[in-house]
């Protein structure tokens, strides 16, 4: 799905989508998140151990 910038984060994490609104991939930034790209996420996260998939 696709992140949209609605809300306040002030604490990193990180976070794979399809896709990010502007605002939403600032805010992200601006927390010290991590943004990966769904290829990279797969990549670190091969095993799918300690992630949440939320849909």
């Amino acid at each position: 799905g696709k992140v949209l910038g609605t809300g306040d984060i002030d604490h990193p994490i990180t976070i794979s989508a399809f896709s990010f609104s502007k605002k939403a991939y600032e805010k992200l930034l601006k927390s010290g998140s991590t943004v990966l790209t769904t290829k990279e996420f797969a990549e670190k996260y091969p095993k799918g151990s300690g992630v949440k998939i939320i849909g």
